[in-house]
């Protein structure tokens, strides 16, 4: 029997970096065959098992590992049960993968020593992150997310512990975009367009933006919104989500989750404390 081609569901994407959930059809006593990485891969296995044989010998991938590979390097997977596997796969190009490599690890061209990652300890916040993206639409969040993942993963492979200094110039030029950011919180920012402002490219904005003011931009950006819409629960009666929207936020279940995480209660119920008082 054929078997069927891997399922591809495009979670998020952006120039330099596609995020995507594959699951293989492949079942036991398959025979393999060789392929070729597109791009440079880090990918969560989500469930199944497979072998993977590739440049640095042959692994058993699990559940909570993360398969690295990179472009151009040959690879072929076998199954020893049916089912398949299912995978969210984050493909980096050379580009981009040099430049956060250089930072991270330290080492433009750098290498990866292994295949096969168990995920613990350290990495397991930037792991959580990405996969709750699915569904996610806010575009600063996912960009920060998977930027972040990426660095995370190569710098906890490197050993690096290094860190960069920040600059006076660097300073001045966050602090460009953080006035820009005072005005602008309630649109729809994107990481491209604050990073352009900035002068630096995505990655390293992001890098010297939670270096500068202590937070990513994306939670720097929440914060404001929140703010703004306690301050409008506050002093005025128009409707909650009528409010929501007017900060920024794109549907009514994310403000209201994160009102409750940062104020401890949720929208109308800090409306009604406040008149109450």
């Amino acid at each position: 029997m054929e078997t069927r081609p891997p399922t591809l569901r495009v979670v998020a994407a952006a120039a330099g970096w596609c995020l995507s959930e594959v699951e293989c059809h492949a079942g036991a006593g398959e025979a393999p065959f060789e392929e070729r990485h597109d791009a440079h891969l880090m990918a969560i296995v989500q469930r199944g098992t497979f072998t993977y044989h590739g440049a640095n010998g042959r692994c058993l991938l699990h559940g909570g590992a993360v398969l690295l590979g990179h472009r151009g390097n040959c690879y072929a997977c076998q199954h020893s049960h049916a089912g398949g596997d299912v995978c969210l796969a984050l493909q980096i190009d050379d580009e981009l993968f040099h430049e956060i490599a250089a930072t991270s690890a330290l080492a433009s061209h750098h290498v990866f020593p292994l295949s096969n990652l168990p995920v613990s300890g350290a990495l397991l916040p930037a792991v959580a992150a990405l996969s709750m993206l699915s569904g996610q639409q806010d575009r600063l969040l996912r960009e920060g997310t998977v930027l972040n993942f990426a660095a995370h993963m190569l710098r906890h492979l490197s050993g690096t512990t290094k860190e960069q200094s920040v600059s006076h110039r660097d300073e001045q030029q966050i602090g460009t975009v953080l006035r820009f950011i005072d005005d602008a919180y309630c649109d729809r920012l994107e990481l491209g367009g604050l990073a352009a402002i900035s002068g630096f490219s995505k990655f390293h904005f992001l890098r010297l933006f939670k270096k500068v003011a202590g937070t990513t931009p994306y939670q720097h950006v929440q914060r404001l919104r929140l703010r703004r819409a306690a301050a409008l629960l506050a002093g005025t009666t128009r409707r909650v989500t009528e409010i929501a929207f007017d900060c920024g936020f794109g549907d009514l279940s994310t403000f209201n989750h994160g009102f409750r995480a940062c104020y401890g209660v949720c929208p109308s119920a800090y409306r009604h404390r406040g008149l109450s008082h």
